[in-house]
């Protein structure tokens, strides 16, 4: 058995808060069998990457190296044993992974060769290259390993792969870039709404600073009316629940008494184990007032739309007055030209055609009767069946005659005899001014509800003025 036994232990893997470097410390204790212990402490502060280590006695081999790099298949960093001239010995498990080498390859090469940049075997960090050629930033510290004689018998080498480390620190930047920069205003609270971390825009947006902000509450602040406590109490709670909210509406009062209108969404989530809530808050001032302004014009334009419209329905109702006045006069005319030429003037010609006339001035007598009636018809077809004084009686046969039905059908569809039917007959005919002439009734009557060929009653009374 060997008179020492070499063991390694890694402790104090402490990561600082944010933005500061990991450190850590190796010690290397080695146990004499005589209970003597010789301690040599290698610190990450520390400069100098060599430092002086135990003396084991040199028999063939030094045990000393035999003993260490029994002890580093122990150790999860790369660790590689190297001669006094840079020749690699040794390396562990953990360094033949990391640099994808088996232990063949390796053995008996220069140190320098699994080195981006010559002479990086002595720097704290350094750029390895794999068997891929793949860089692998490395993070190392050499001691060296020193005989009982006092003599320097290989020199240890341990690496520290920062791949991970790197990565999750560039992830780390790229949020927090995001984070800081982010339109809208981010915040991070725990469940008891007190703020733990807040992004510029938050800053701008509530008019504190983040650190004025962080262990203060939206309550502290005096950010939310008391009218809007219930509201946040009971989105918080359901954060609690586990669930998110928003978009939900609130007015912030910033520092200096100004008020913004915000829509914040709510999301909960877990960080290093404790649950917390992150906030986002979208600054919606503008917009509100934007539609304020928006629905003022709106009801500006609608005041003067009904004013406008009332304006209009006055003198809609002022002109349809003058008009409807215009035809009560016109029709009032028109009654009472008829009337004078059906009571007036039409007897004295049918008395006038009734006596004995030579056959020039019966004609001339047809003639006037005609021109009386081409100028009376404009006006007889303007005017409904009312205005001739026809009975209700009267009207209800016109219809049945102006659509087509004969006596018969006249007399059972409104139930009167054939001989009441033809006496209505007879003083329609005698009203409407066409008695003992050759003038069809039905288009008669038709002309006067506005039939498309007007002139046929005119014909009729050309043809029957000289037929008694």
């Amino acid at each position: 058995m060997p008179p020492y036994s070499v063991t390694i232990e890694w402790y104090s893997r402490l990561r600082q808060h944010r933005r500061k470097r990991y450190a850590r410390n190796i010690l290397f204790r080695v146990v004499q069998r005589q209970k003597t212990i010789m301690p040599i402490e290698q610190s990450a502060d520390n400069k100098q990457n060599t430092t002086p280590c135990v003396q084991p006695e040199q028999t063939g081999r030094d045990p000393a190296l035999h003993q260490v790099g029994r002890a580093l298949e122990a150790c999860f960093d790369a660790a590689i044993i190297t001669s006094p001239a840079g020749t690699i010995l040794q390396a562990n498990t953990a360094c033949l992974n990391m640099l994808g080498y088996c232990a063949e390859e390796l053995i008996g090469t220069d140190l320098g060769f699994l080195y981006a940049s010559p002479g990086s075997s002595s720097a704290a960090e350094a750029v390895c290259v794999n068997k891929q050629g793949l860089n692998i930033p490395v993070e190392q510290r050499n001691t060296a390993i020193i005989s009982s004689a006092g003599r320097a018998v290989g020199m240890l080498t341990v690496m520290r792969d920062r791949s991970v480390e790197l990565a999750l620190r560039a992830a780390e930047e790229r949020f927090r870039t995001f984070f800081e920069y982010a339109p809208d205003a981010i915040y991070i609270s725990d469940v008891s709404g007190i703020f733990i971390d807040g992004n510029r825009s938050a800053e701008q947006l509530t008019g504190y600073s983040r650190d004025e902000l962080i262990g203060k509450n939206y309550f502290d602040l005096d950010l939310l009316s008391d009218e809007q406590f219930p509201k946040a109490l009971e989105l918080l709670e359901r954060n609690i629940g586990g669930s998110p909210t928003g978009p939900d509406e609130f007015t912030l009062k910033r520092r200096g008494g100004s008020l913004v209108t915000v829509e914040i969404c709510t999301y909960p989530l877990y960080i290093q184990g404790e649950r917390c809530v992150l906030g986002v808050a979208h600054d919606i001032t503008a917009r509100k007032q934007a539609e304020e302004a928006l629905n003022s014009a709106r009801e500006i334009l609608e005041i003067k739309v009904r004013e406008r419209t009332r304006d209009l329905e006055e003198a809609n109702t002022a002109l349809r007055v003058l008009l409807n006045s215009r035809d009560d006069d016109r029709t009032a005319l028109e009654q009472s030209m008829l009337h004078n030429l059906h009571e007036l003037v039409l007897p004295c010609i049918e008395k006038l055609a009734a006596g004995k006339l030579q056959d020039r001035q019966r004609a001339l007598l047809g003639l006037l009767e005609t021109n009386l009636l081409d100028i009376a018809s404009p006006m007889m077809r303007s005017l409904s069946m009312q205005h001739l004084r026809f009975t209700p009686a009267e009207i209800s046969v016109a219809n049945c005659i102006r659509h087509g039905k004969t006596t018969r059908d006249i007399a059972g569809l409104l139930q009167l005899s054939i001989k009441t039917v033809h006496f209505h007959r007879e003083n329609i005919r005698k009203k409407c001014g066409i008695t003992n002439k050759k003038v069809n009734l039905r288009t008669f009557l038709a002309s006067l509800a506005g039939s498309p060929d007007p002139g046929t009653k005119m014909m009729h009374h050309i043809q029957g003025g000289t037929h008694p």
